[in-house]
């Protein structure tokens, strides 16, 4: 019988290996978390979990499934690699047993947003949204259709025959300096989207994308701007053009979303759609009326004439200079957690430019505080997201803006950037 391992039993690992056990593979299943009694009696009985330590057990295997939680310093990974054992992550074995049109969105941010704006616009067509964004590749295996896959640089640095028929690079900045070896190994994942694409695929990338000079994509390369003509997609006063192979199209449509990079994200969306075969009168009112997602700059109300975004999402400085650039109005910005090995002196300019304040909280506040410390920049320290929102408020007036935009990693606190939305919403749901 054959054998595979997979390291790391959440919802990824959890999909991969009842997958693996229908297609006749003996699974053994490594997680460094130690599990309930109750939640170990739920498994399949064929099933061996190895619990508190990720041992060379692993290397008995003939096929090793490793979830993108598992960074690439893991020394377990080391010793995958010395034995030359394939190791692959959950999206390649659901890839393989799939069939149908990929349209994969990767990108330092966004992606979440465009593969489920996507989704929505053509949901009710046999299609189906998959990946980083919540719902395991493999839970679909045998199926056919449209697949709409979020994949991160973590997923993409394993994948071995994964090809999208269209692969969408949103951005790409410094992120996740904590999993990755090294930045380039960050950039060479995010670009390993398109490294089994054909002539007849298409990669989109935004107009600011520089590929190295040893990448050479075989898909058709299309990129969106603003408002430079371009091979792809562009703005033109409240039109999106479409120029490809020599033919204009317009398509007059409504943003929904708040943001300069919102609409970023909605040509990316109209151009995989135009790809698709879509037209205009099919997909407008879909995509006219998509609301976004939670914790994504997401507007909860005001009090006193003071607007509040949450946008717990943002777990980079990235995402932060872009919630910030997206705001007219003066801002109090809060902004902390757990810091990814990423430098924040790149925001210092626009802090002093658009903020009235900063309240720094969570584990990496004073790392934080020495990367943007400046005598023009009010920065204040809070022990906790209801206190740094308490404190927010104390300083602004009517027409100012608090914007939650952390910038961080939530684990020093809370289980997942959307328990920490949460519990901001709550902060300010009860002043």
């Amino acid at each position: 019988m054959k054998r595979a391992g997979i390291i790391g039993l959440g919802r990824a690992g959890f999909s991969s290996a009842y997958l693996l056990e229908k297609l006749g593979y003996k699974v053994f299943i490594s997680d460094k978390k130690l599990f309930s009694e109750s939640f170990k009696k739920t498994l399949s009985k064929n099933f061996f979990l190895e619990e508190g330590i990720n041992s060379e057990k692993i290397l008995m295997n003939d096929l090793v499934i490793v979830s993108p939680g598992v960074s690439e310093k893991e020394r377990i990974i080391s010793r995958i690699r010395e034995k030359s054992i394939p190791f692959i992550d959950e999206i390649e074995l659901g890839y393989r047993f799939i069939e149908g049109k990929i349209i994969a969105v990767t990108g330092t941010n966004g992606k979440s947003t465009v593969a489920k704006w996507i989704y929505e616009c053509i949901k009710g067509e046999n299609a189906f949204l998959a990946g980083n964004i919540g719902i395991p590749l493999t839970e679909f295996a045998f199926r056919k259709g449209v697949f709409v896959v979020e994949v991160s640089s973590f997923q993409l640095k394993r994948i071995r025959f994964f090809r999208p028929y269209i692969g969408i690079i949103l951005n790409i900045d410094r992120d996740h300096m904590d999993w990755h070896t090294s930045f380039k190994d960050y950039l060479y994942s995010k670009l390993n989207i398109f490294k089994n694409q054909k002539k007849t695929d298409f990669l989109i990338l935004d107009e600011d994308i520089v590929l190295p000079e040893d990448v050479k994509p075989k898909s058709k390369i299309l990129n969106v701007s603003f408002n430079k003509e371009v091979e792809g997609v562009f703005l033109r006063g409240k039109k999106a053009i479409f120029k490809i192979n020599g033919n204009i199209e317009e398509w007059e449509v409504s943003f929904p979303l708040k943001g300069k990079f919102n609409i970023k994200n909605a040509l990316f969306v109209l151009l995989s759609l135009k790809i698709l075969g879509k037209s205009i009168k099919e997909i407008k009112g879909k995509f006219e009326t998509f609301r976004g997602l939670p914790h994504r700059l997401e507007y909860l109300g005001e009090k006193e004439g003071v607007e509040v975004y949450n946008d717990s999402k943002s777990t980079n400085p990235h995402s932060v200079k872009s919630a910030i650039e997206s705001i007219e109005k003066p801002i109090i910005l809060i902004m902390g957690g757990l810091n990814k090995d990423l430098s924040f002196k790149t925001l210092k300019e626009i802090l002093k430019q658009k903020c009235k304040k900063v309240v720094l909280f969570g584990k990496s506040q004073n790392e934080i505080l020495k990367d943007i410390e400046d005598r023009d920049l009010n920065i204040e320290m809070a022990k906790s997201v209801k206190e740094a929102l308490e404190r927010a408020f104390k300083i602004a007036k009517k027409g100012d803006v608090i914007l939650f935009s952390p910038g961080c990693a939530s684990f020093d606190m809370y289980k997942d950037y959307a328990e920490r939305g949460e519990d901001f919403k709550n902060a300010f749901n009860e002043l």
